[in-house]
């Protein structure tokens, strides 16, 4: 017995051997089929649909992932950074080329994916690429080829979205509603995001195209383009306000729009409203290519904003074929009329107008105190209107430049100020309404043809409409001269018209070193007149009669042309 001992030793250990390697064999060959591939390469035509949790998808400039449904799914929960990259040539197809299912980013924390796309995706039923779901983590999406859908918008964004384009995202669908979040509908949108934290960077030969808006979304945005952004039946960009997104009570849209940069969007005059840029909250906007606007069924706005800062050496340009709308160069509201939620400040040396018999170049309303500063160029408002202001203490400043059209000062306080190069000769000629005050800090300023309108109440008896600011030498100070001016006056005034002098009341109409040649004032009601002191404007309100004061050339001489209504 003890002989035969080792024999059956022998024979079990062999037997444990092939028993250990078989399941060594299993166990392997479990772990491969178990676990996701982290890396696929399609180089030729594939119709099974690719589902990624992590890892990295490659078609190269032959592959083809044609799928009827969607293509690439990520709808289980992804374990770390996805990567998709399109290769020149390369092609993805399906419903959607691209999505993702709500929850899948559950864990993960930082960027999730990254697209590369050189290739072509297309959805063929909804969306390109949808993203909507990701709230928690960042996307990535670099195109230089192009994206497209033809049922649904082109592209959907969640939360923490950076899109570098320099090749085509267009949708060519008409009237169809993409899913949003927040009941926000964007419709056939070229770019939509329901959130907030979008970057959007659009160069070189970028086209971003919808056939409502090109660009539209909610919440705080930073776009920066130098080629096309288009909205062929609304907004070139188009940025909604939901109060349920803000932070510390506001969030801002940053805009650049550079040089070679086309944000266009076009209307019609029944029902869809045209506007190069509609931002209903507050912006921080720089133009130095064109934003255009045209037509609309109601307000065609280069720029609708609800406040906030605009900066334009480029061209903001509206016009509306609908002879019963208007025409905005800008338009400062709360996207309702109402108004707008901060004050703006609108600095000019490039172009602003609104054209045709119902365009003004910039109208804003706004009961804040709103400052323009016209720095060069031309604001132009095709009505004879050029700028209207709102409700607030507002200010506009001109230093250069051309005012095609009246400027409007709105109600409140208003300052309308003057700033040239010293001891240079500046002529200014657009009429100027509702303005408390006229002042020039700098330059040799020449007021000519033009008439200045305000309420007979607004003058004040110890504070000039017309003043100078620092120096009033002749040599280095500022000047203010007239030359065929109007000064219109309405209404009736609202002093005390007992006086010691016979019923004349004076106001103090210009500082020291102001003269009033050449400036033609009537009042609306007739009140007799008086000039003769330096400075001041004398009103009889008792004497109602259709009187002209007009100053000679010989400094304060007054000559009164009265005709005395005769009794019936």
């Amino acid at each position: 017995m003890v002989a035969m001992l080792p024999q059956p030793c022998g024979a079990w250990a062999m037997k444990t051997h092939h028993l250990y390697s078989t399941a060594m064999i299993l166990a392997a060959a479990a772990m491969i089929f178990a676990q996701p591939l982290s890396a696929q390469t399609i180089s030729g035509t594939q119709t099974k649909a690719v589902n990624m949790t992590e890892g990295k998808l490659t078609v190269t400039g032959t592959g083809f992932l044609n799928v009827e449904k969607n293509a690439v799914n990520l709808n289980k929960e992804i374990q770390s950074l996805l990567e998709i990259e399109i290769l020149e040539g390369g092609r993805i197809s399906g419903k959607r080329a691209l999505a993702l299912d709500p929850d899948m980013e559950k864990g993960v924390t930082g960027e999730l994916i990254r697209l590369n796309n050189a290739g072509t995706m297309t959805g063929t039923g909804n969306q390109a690429i949808d993203l909507r779901h990701m709230i928690n983590t960042s996307v990535t999406i670099t195109n230089t080829g192009a994206i497209s859908a033809s049922q649904k918008g082109a592209v959907k964004l969640g939360n923490n979205a950076t899109l570098i384009n320099s090749g085509l995202i267009e949708t060519t669908a008409a009237g169809e509603n993409g899913i949003t979040a927040k009941n926000y509908n964007p419709e056939d949108d070229g770019i939509s995001t329901f959130a907030h934290g979008l970057q959007l960077t659009n160069s070189g030969d970028g086209r971003i195209i919808g056939m409502k808006h090109g660009v539209t979304g909610e919440g705080e945005a930073a776009v920066t383009n130098s080629a096309l952004i288009e909205g062929k039946g609304g907004s070139g960009l188009n940025w909604d306000w939901d109060p349920t997104l803000q932070q510390n009570d506001k969030y801002i849209v940053t805009v650049i729009n550079e040089e070679n940069g086309m944000i266009r969007g076009t209307g019609n005059t029944t029902a869809l409203d045209g506007d190069g840029v509609d931002v209903d909250y507050a912006v921080n906007l720089t133009n130095r290519g064109q934003i255009i606007a045209k037509d609309s069924f109601g307000s065609a706005d280069g720029l609708a904003i609800g406040g906030g800062s605009v900066t334009n050496s480029g061209t903001i340009s509206a016009s509306n074929s609908n002879a019963a709308g208007q025409a905005y160069g800008i338009l400062v509201d709360d996207s309702d009329g109402g108004n707008a939620f901060e004050a703006v400040a609108i600095l000019n040396s490039g172009t602003i107008q609104g054209e045709g018999s119902n365009g003004v170049g910039i109208k804003i309303v706004s009961d804040q105190a709103n400052n323009i500063t016209m720095a060069g160029g031309l604001i132009h408002g095709g009505s004879g209107t050029a700028v209207i202001m709102g409700s607030g203490n507002d200010t506009f400043t001109y230093m250069a430049g051309t005012v095609s059209g009246g400027i409007d000062g709105g109600s409140g306080n208003n300052a309308m100020i003057f700033q040239s190069a010293a001891g240079q000769s500046t002529t200014f000629n657009a009429d100027l309404k509702n303005f408390n005050s006229i002042r020039v800090e700098s330059g040799d300023i020449v007021l000519s043809g033009l008439t200045i309108t305000m309420e007979l109440a607004s003058l004040s008896q110890d504070s000039p409409l017309f003043t100078l600011s620092g120096s009033t030498s002749r040599e280095s100070g500022p000047s203010l001269s007239f030359q065929d001016v109007t000064l219109q006056l309405l209404g009736t005034g609202n002093v005390n018209t007992d006086s010691d002098d016979g019923g004349m009341v004076y106001f103090q109409l210009a500082s020291d070193g102001i003269s009033l040649d050449g400036l033609d004032i009537r009042t609306e009601q007739g009140y007799q007149l008086d000039l003769s002191r330096n400075g001041f404007l004398g009103i009889n309100f008792n004497t109602p009669e259709p009187t002209t004061a007009v100053l000679g050339i010989f400094g304060f001489s007054l000559a009164l042309l009265s005709r005395r209504r005769k009794a019936a």
